[in-house]
């Protein structure tokens, strides 16, 4: 017997799909036409895009909007009290931040070794 999904989940993943794109100069791009790493933070901040496409656009920022992003949605986090009591204040405001630092560490030394 072969399982076959219904009809209407695929239905309601394919539209799911379709609203996955970005407004940008006032064209809509669908997050699947961008490369890998290929989004800067300046062509992030010129762009447009509903929550489908940001749940999905992640991967295709370089890393400085990666950071940028993640710095931007950690300062809207709430405040905790140290030392971190659940395991979302430890990863918002003792490990992200630092996995932050390290990839900054990283690209810089990548870029030194670069010259």
């Amino acid at each position: 017997m072969i399982f076959k999904l219904p009809n209407e989940y695929r239905q309601k993943k394919q539209e799911e799909y379709e609203k996955q794109y970005v407004i940008h100069n006032d064209k809509e791009i669908h997050v699947s036409e961008f490369e890998d790493k290929s989004i800067t933070v300046q062509y992030l901040s010129e762009m447009r895009m509903n929550s489908y496409a940001r749940e999905k656009i992640y991967p295709k920022f370089d890393n400085s909007a990666l950071i940028n992003d993640a710095r931007y949605y950690m300062s809207q986090c709430g405040r905790y009290n140290y030392p971190a009591a659940t395991y979302n204040e430890a990863l918002i405001h003792v490990i992200v931040p630092e996995l932050i630092n390290r990839i900054e560490e990283l690209e810089k030394e990548i870029d030194l070794i670069g010259r």
